[in-house]
C-alpha cells in the first residue's frame, strides 16, 4: 500500500508562503499596536487636559501650582504622602498632586507610549530602589502656565497645557513641569525668589523668562507615535502633534528623535527676556 507525503519542494514551497504572508502582515500589526496606543494616550491626555479645565473652574480661573520654589524643578513626589516626612503640606499644591482629584487614576499619567523609566536622584526610587507606589510619570504640566489665570490665555485652543515634556522617558514617583524657567534677574527659580515661591509667566520685564532647560539626564524619542506625540490645550482638547509642526514646542528632532533645540520666535535682546513662544500662554498658531 502506498502512502502519500509531501515532498522537499513542497514543504519547502509551504514555508516559503508562510513567511511571506507573516512579512506582509506583521509590519500590519505592528502599526494597529501603535495605532492602538496613540488611541489610549489620546484619551489620557484629553482626560488629563479636561483636569485642568475642572480645576481652573473650582481655583479662582487659575491653572494648578506647577513651581512652588523648588530650583526650577518641582521635584515634589506624586502620590504627595509617598514620602509622608519631606514637607507634605507642600507636595500636596504641586499640578501632579492638585489635579488627581479630578483625573482619579494614577495609571493616567503614564504613557501607553512610554518605553523608559528615568531614575535621575541617587537613593530615590530607582531599579535597586523601586517605586513603593508603581506610579510614573509620562505628562508634565506647561511651566508658563504657571498659577495663569485661564481667562488670560490669548487662544486656548492652540495654548498647551499637558505634554509628554521628556518623551518616551517616564519618571516613577515625581511630578514635573517643563520647560525649567530661568528668570532675567533671579536665574534658576529657587525657594524665597517671589512672593509664595510662586512665580507666573511673564514676557517682558524685569522677572521675565530670559532662558529654559531641560534635563540632561538622557532623552528617549520624541518620535512616540510615528512622527509625533498627543498634547493637551488649555481649552480641555487633546489633539496629536507631528515633530516639525508649527505648533509643536520641539520643532527640530535629530534623526534618532532626541531635541534638537527648543523653537523659539521671539526674543527680545534689549529686555533679555527669551521664552519658548508654542509654550507662552499667547501663543496662537499661525
Amino acid at each position: 500500500m502506498s502512502r502519500k507525503a509531501f515532498t522537499l519542494i513542497e514543504l519547502l514551497v509551504v514555508i516559503a508562503i508562510i513567511a511571506i504572508l507573516a512579512a506582509i502582515l506583521f509590519p500590519v500589526f505592528a502599526q494597529a499596536k501603535m495605532a492602538a496606543k496613540k488611541t489610549s494616550d489620546l484619551s489620557n491626555v484629553k482626560q488629563m487636559s479636561l483636569a485642568f479645565t475642572m480645576y481652573n473652574g473650582d481655583n479662582d480661573d487659575l491653572f494648578p501650582i506647577a513651581y512652588p520654589g523648588d530650583n526650577g524643578t518641582t521635584l515634589f513626589t506624586t502620590p504627595w504622602d509617598r514620602t509622608p516626612t519631606a514637607n507634605p503640606s507642600l507636595r500636596q499644591t504641586v499640578w501632579g498632586n492638585s489635579v488627581q482629584g479630578y483625573v482619579k487614576n494614577w495609571a493616567l499619567y503614564k504613557s501607553p507610549g512610554a518605553t523608559t523609566d528615568w531614575f535621575p536622584f541617587p537613593g530615590n526610587p530607582g531599579p535597586a530602589n523601586p517605586n513603593p507606589t508603581g506610579f510614573a510619570q509620562s505628562f508634565m504640566m506647561n511651566s508658563y502656565m504657571n498659577s495663569w489665570p485661564a481667562s488670560n490665555v490669548d487662544s486656548p485652543a492652540d495654548a498647551i497645557s499637558v505634554w509628554p515634556g521628556q518623551g518616551t522617558q517616564d519618571t516613577p514617583g515625581y511630578s514635573f513641569a517643563y520647560p525649567l524657567i530661568l528668570t532675567k534677574s533671579k536665574s534658576w527659580l529657587a525657594p524665597g525668589q517671589f512672593a509664595g515661591d510662586n512665580y507666573v509667566f511673564q514676557n517682558s520685564g524685569t522677572d521675565c523668562v530670559s532662558g529654559f532647560g531641560v534635563f540632561t539626564g538622557g532623552y528617549a524619542s520624541f518620535k512616540m507615535f510615528g512622527e509625533g506625540y498627543n498634547m493637551g490645550r488649555a481649552d480641555g482638547h487633546a489633539k496629536f502633534s507631528r515633530a516639525g509642526s508649527g505648533d509643536n514646542p520641539w520643532y527640530s528632532l535629530n534623526k534618532d528623535g532626541t531635541p534638537q533645540y527648543y523653537w523659539v520666535n521671539t526674543t527680545d535682546g534689549a529686555a533679555g527676556c527669551n521664552y519658548d513662544w508654542p509654550l507662552s500662554p499667547h501663543y496662537t498658531r499661525g
